[in-house]
Order: C-alpha cells, then structure tokens, then sequence
C-alpha cells in the first residue's frame, strides 16, 4: 500500500467506541391539552435513533436517556439536560455528547431583556407547552454553553421540528 487510496476504510464499529457516547432524545406526538396539533413520527423517530445508538454505536443504555410524550414536560427536559449531561461526572471532555429533539417548535414574545429580531423567540415545544411554555433557543443556548465549558464541545444538537 504505497498511497492512502490503498489504505483499508476505519472500521466503524472501532471508532465509536474510542469515545464514550451520552445521549438525551425526546420524541413527542401528543401535547397535554391538546395544546398542539398531535403529530404521528416523532415518538418513532426517537425510537430509531436510541436504536441506533444502542445496536449500531454499541451506546450502553445507562447513557441514553429517552423521553417521550407525557414524560417530555418542561421541567423534566431541563432537568434531565442538567443531570444527564452538564452534572454527570462520567463525561469527561472529549466524550460525544447527543441532544435530539422531534416535536413541534414554535414562535413565542421574548423577553423584555432579550434583544431579538421581531421581539420573537424560536422555541422548542415541551409535552405541558398550554402550561409551562415552549423552551426558548435563547435557554438552548445557554445550557449548551454550560456544557461545552465544563464537558467539552464534541456536541450534536438535532432538532426535528416545524415552526
């Protein structure tokens, strides 16, 4: 083998594992309330992708932590961002880290503090949105941040959703 070209492809199964993978993934179809139109593949979308992760990865299922429908509520995504990723001492910087999300997204009036374009922030729509509100990207932002600060920034942020 005198060139790369010759050089056999990495085995994928080989470079997953050198890292440790942690993953939170939420699927939402059925708002409390009716609050928002129910969606069909979002709870489906979730399942794939923590099957991926779990027989394609080889992503130990203690560092998945999946959360759908009624278990999606406000406080229970911001708390689990919180524990499962910025206070879980298994990170450590380097580690790959997962945030998926499918469900519906939404427009809410920012702030009076936060300088936006149109006074409107994006945000994603948590199970009880007619309640506690949708999570703005301004609060995204922040705990993302957080993280990267005290896990490191090999972070993957999906959001499937519509505004």
């Amino acid at each position: 083998m005198d060139n790369a070209q010759d050089a056999p492809a990495p085995q994928l199964s080989y470079l997953v594992t050198e890292r440790p993978i942690f993953a939170l993934v939420i699927g939402i179809n059925d708002y409390q309330d009716g609050s928002a139109r129910t969606l069909r593949g979002c709870v489906n979308d979730s399942n794939t992708v923590v099957a991926y992760l779990k027989e394609t990865l080889h992503v130990p299922e203690t560092n998945i932590v999946l959360l759908q429908n009624e278990q999606a509520t406000r406080e229970q995504i911001l708390g689990t961002f919180e524990s499962h990723f910025i206070n879980n001492s298994a990170i450590t910087p380097g580690d790959a880290i997962i945030f998926y999300f499918a469900g519906h997204g939404s427009r809410q009036r920012a702030h009076i503090d936060w300088h936006c374009e149109n006074n409107t922030v994006e945000t994603i729509c948590p199970h009880d949105v007619a309640k506690a509100s949708g999570i703005p990207d301004y609060t995204l932002t922040h705990l993302l941040r957080q993280l990267a600060f005290y896990k490191g920034n090999n972070i993957v942020r999906v959001l499937d959703m519509c505004l």
